[in-house]
């Protein structure tokens, strides 16, 4: 018997939370982002170019595909939500936790991390590589708030769209299920796994990453190059240093507060969903379509 699992989401709502806690139970493989990442080649879906995704997968999750065995296996990823056609063509029998966080307390942790930050020298690499700006471009005069409301709009559309195409099972969790253990056993039972998990208490999910351009806007980026760090390292995209690193090495840091969300951010990040909602329907919809053609 084999249980399949991946979980997808935006980012910032539990992907990694989630595999720390399923890592206490017994006989269960639980990764978040694994290597070879797949982000890569998600980004094609979500930049729209036609690529021979399943290809890539094939080759990154070789031993998964090809495993005859009794398998519990659970992957999490926000980079999941564009692989959801792809998945179940080379895994019939794959099942999907999609993971979801309101818009307002999303926007505010993803802004509080340096998140689509447009004057950003790391975001800039970001939007570049993994976050290909609309396929009309951005209106003009957008705020980041705009951006992250499209951004949010986009990936729930998206997992909505295909989910509901599929008959492949799934089940929409919120991030805030995930202080409920009898809410997570629950979802033990539905993945078929092993075991419980007994205790909410996890490692840091995440939740004090320090990027690079957030060291230099702290001023601490000389302070940390002393410590013998290779910064090079954190230029990539994927790459952080944590809080509590930081303060093993006698570096104090705190995060901003989160504002407050004003009349105005909400009105920009409702702006920015709605945006969303045209781009795909104008653009996305059409590619899924002309791409199932392409391989019916």
């Amino acid at each position: 018997m084999q249980n399949i699992i991946f979980a997808l989401g935006t980012g910032r709502c539990g992907t990694k939370t989630l595999c720390h806690l399923f890592k206490q139970l017994p006989g269960v493989e639980s990764y978040h982002e694994p290597r070879p990442s797949l982000s890569r080649v998600a980004s094609f879906r979500l930049a729209l170019i036609d690529y021979d995704v399943q290809k890539t997968i094939r080759i990154a999750r070789d031993p998964l595909l090809l495993s005859d065995r009794n398998l519990n296996y659970l992957e999490s990823s926000l980079w999941n939500t564009w692989l959801i056609d792809d998945l179940i063509a080379l895994i019939p029998h794959v099942r999907f936790i999609w993971l979801y966080r309101d818009l307002f307390t999303w926007a505010q942790s993803c802004y509080r991390r340096g998140w689509y930050d447009p004057v950003s020298e790391q975001n800039q690499e970001r939007f570049a590589k993994l976050r290909p700006v609309p396929p009309a471009g951005w209106p003009a005069g957008v705020s980041r708030w705009f951006m992250l409301g499209y951004y949010w709009g986009l990936y729930n559309l998206h997992a909505q769209q295909r989910l509901l195409q599929h008959r492949a099972p799934w089940v929409k969790l919120a991030v805030e299920d995930l202080n409920s253990l009898e809410v997570v056993n629950s979802l033990v039972d539905w993945c078929g796994f092993p075991g419980r998990v007994t205790t909410l208490e996890r490692e840091n999910a995440g939740s004090d990453r320090i990027t690079l351009d957030e060291l230099k806007k702290r001023n601490l980026y000389d302070t940390l190059e002393l410590t013998g760090i290779n910064l090079e390292a954190l230029k990539s995209p994927a790459s952080w240093v944590s809080v509590s690193y930081l303060k093993k090495l006698g570096i104090p840091f705190e995060f901003e507060e989160i504002n407050p969300i004003t009349p105005q951010v909400a009105t920009d990040l409702k702006e920015g969903v709605g945006f969303s909602n045209g781009i795909y329907s104008a653009h996305y919809s059409r590619f899924t379509e002309s791409r199932q053609a392409k391989t019916a």
